[in-house]
């Protein structure tokens, strides 16, 4: 049986724009001989590597599951969410490596964490975050009912200049029927995302809830609400005043809006690599320069 560690390496195209960095990082890989497998996208930048640096290509949509010990995201938390269906669905563990701006999921800083994160790749020390995911089920186009899995959130908003009116229910109860442009299901892992820049509370990683956060609601004692992440919420569209769209953790997914959509936790947990020491708390702080007095 082989020892030999096998990466899958995924980023946008767009991490050509990083090509110097992009390299140390590669060359820092093979040292500790890793082998490398990059993702189809990225065949034009694999070619700009150097010889030997890329073992193998892979595609989100492989029929089986390929053997890899771990995805390395290079970029942002956008990147990293890219990636979500495929590593849930294969159960293989995810390590970001920051190429982009915000980066609450990435973990590692490769102009300072990079030795640390290696060595803890090839020693199998890795630790690890278990994060919840939601599953949505939907009515395609084609109506057949469908899953989707999320990370951070699903939302249901708007395609027309008209108000959208939504009925949510928990656990078979309404909640409300809300009038607002949208609406946001969140997990903790996505309240630092769009249910933070429409108001919702931020909420520890590990907390057991959903967050359900109305976008610019028009009901004057609207507010976010925080339900048990056991619940099974059913969102209900009145399209009669025109369609609107399902977008899964930022991506728009074909839908039939005219059925309900039925949310709950999904089974399981994607594991997100970190180093130590880690602390949300400290990450927390310095992504959103808590503390900072902007006067200086």
């Amino acid at each position: 049986m082989s020892n030999i560690i096998k990466l899958a390496i995924y980023a946008r195209p767009s991490i050509i724009d990083h090509l110097p960095r992009l390299e140390g990082l590669v060359d820092a890989l093979i040292n500790y001989g890793f082998q490398l497998f990059w993702h189809h996208s990225l065949i034009t930048v694999g070619q700009e590597m150097k010889k030997g640096s890329v073992s193998g290509f892979f595609s989100f949509e492989d029929a089986e599951k390929p053997e890899m010990n771990l995805l390395i995201c290079l970029g942002g938390d956008g990147t990293i969410l890219d990636t979500v269906p495929w590593a849930y669905r294969w159960d293989l563990p995810i390590m970001g490596f920051h190429f982009g701006r915000l980066g609450f999921l990435t973990t590692v800083d490769p102009g300072m964490d990079l030795m640390p994160a290696l060595s803890s790749i090839q020693s199998n020390s890795i630790k690890y975050d278990h994060r919840q995911l939601l599953s949505c089920q939907y009515i395609g186009p084609d109506g057949e009912e469908k899953t989707a899995i999320s990370l951070n959130e699903l939302v249901v908003h708007r395609s027309q200049d008209v108000m959208m009116r939504i009925q949510c229910l928990v656990d078979g109860e309404i909640l409300n029927e809300y009038r607002a442009d949208g609406l946001i299901v969140s997990t903790p892992n996505g309240s630092t995302a769009y249910s933070m820049s429409c108001g919702g509370p931020i909420v520890l990683p590990g907390s057991k809830i959903w967050l359900i956060t109305p976008v610019a609601g028009h009901q004057l004692g609207i507010r976010p609400v925080l339900v048990d992440d056991s619940s099974k919420i059913h969102l209900i569209l009145d399209i009669r005043d025109g369609p609107g769209n399902l977008m899964v953790d930022g991506k728009s997914i074909p839908a039939n809006l005219s059925y309900p959509l039925k949310i709950e936790r999904a089974p399981g947990f994607l594991r997100i690599a970190t180093l130590d020491p880690h602390s949300f708390l400290d990450n927390l702080r310095k992504k959103l320069l808590w503390g900072l007095d902007s006067r200086i």
